[in-house]
């Protein structure tokens, strides 16, 4: 990972921390005791004292690496393994001072079945005429899923993709505790 992503991705990790605790839980970055903790970057405590432990992912683009592979999105299992809470997704626009973020967020469960759902999609819904996939390749969410929107992807010779999200994830906070 280059060292803007490591960055970018920081700075995602600090600005959602600091979120939560507007929201009045206590939260702390993990990665700052256990060197880029395994599938946790967050972890909140809310005021019955129920713990989550949450991953980050944050871009500036309009869609969000997982971390996953297309192979290891394939199997639900897998898929599991590496989503081990919630998710919050950051959106960063602009430079400096004139940074701007919208926080879209995920329980356990919904990050789950948006990434399978999405990987399938793509994997098996869009027209690729002779060329196969590179099951290498990052799985992304795109942000329109996130805001709950179906998505015809433009340039791609595909069935529109139907968002198991019913709603937008956008400041959608309690989604922590679900």
């Amino acid at each position: 990972m280059s060292q803007k992503n490591s960055r970018l991705g920081a700075i995602g990790e600090h600005m959602a921390a600091a979120q939560l605790m507007l929201q009045g839980w206590d939260a702390f970055n993990a990665n700052t005791s256990i060197t880029n903790m395994c599938s946790i970057d967050l972890i909140c405590l809310n005021e019955q004292k129920q713990t989550a432990l949450i991953q980050v992912k944050t871009t500036e683009e309009n869609s969000f690496p997982t971390g996953l592979t297309m192979e290891q999105a394939k199997n639900r299992a897998e898929i599991e393994k590496h989503v081990a809470g919630p998710w919050i997704f950051v959106k960063k626009k602009g430079d400096k001072s004139a940074a701007q973020f919208k926080y879209y967020i995920l329980s356990r469960e919904d990050a789950i079945e948006l990434i399978f759902q999405s990987n399938d999609w793509y994997l098996h819904k869009v027209d690729r005429g002779q060329k196969s996939v590179n099951e290498k390749s990052v799985c992304a969410i795109q942000e329109e899923w996130l805001n709950g929107k179906d998505y015809k992807a433009p340039r791609l010779n595909a069935e529109t993709f139907v968002t198991p999200l019913k709603k937008s994830a956008q400041d959608d906070w309690n989604s922590i505790w679900l």
